[in-house]
């Protein structure tokens, strides 16, 4: 399909985009999904490896622990990968840790979320995440501001995902192989 795309280009200037946009939106979309969970992971490593596994002042939590964001978050984790019908947790649920919030130990590194970089993604300059976006979107060579333009083609909104998820309910065992 990609190839056909190519091919519709009439002269010697090719357009890249209009060929991608010759794929269907869903198959568009991966390579976007890709790139984004790349920046994520990345990120989340850098964070883990400059700051390691605690909680520190400028890492992001859901505000408040109340009932709705708690059924936002299980309803999120029930549908993630299907049609996403559920309520998306959105910058305002979520706050920086500052010093009185790490004190109060109210809060966790099971609570720490890291913003999926999209359309939608506001820099904080107060959170750990935002020098190491930063580097990471210079050494790739793009802004933010590239994905507002990819909008109209691509869904690349962004969102949230925790840093570290703690399996519930987990069943296991150990297998032993002979071959």
């Amino acid at each position: 399909m990609l190839c056909e795309g190519m091919l519709k280009q009439k002269g010697d200037q090719k357009n890249f985009l209009n060929a991608i946009c010759n794929l269907p939106r869903n198959m568009r979309n991966l390579y976007l999904h890709a790139f984004q969970s790349y920046l994520w992971n990345t990120c989340a490593s850098l964070r883990i490896r400059r700051l390691g596994y605690k909680l520190v002042v400028g890492d992001f939590v859901v505000k408040e622990k109340n009932q709705k964001t708690e059924e936002k978050i299980e309803e999120k984790a029930e549908v993630e990968n299907e049609d996403e019908n559920y309520e998306r947790l959105v910058d305002s649920d979520f706050i920086i840790v500052d010093e009185e919030m790490l004190q109060s130990g109210k809060y966790s590194i099971q609570d720490i979320y890291i913003p999926i970089i999209g359309s939608d993604f506001v820099y904080t300059e107060q959170s750990n995440c935002h020098d190491i976006y930063k580097e990471l979107m210079s050494q790739e060579k793009i802004e933010v501001s590239d994905f507002l333009r990819l909008g109209g083609h691509f869904q690349v909104n962004g969102s949230w995902r925790m840093m570290i998820q703690v399996p519930d309910e987990l069943d296991w065992k150990m297998v032993k192989h002979t071959t």
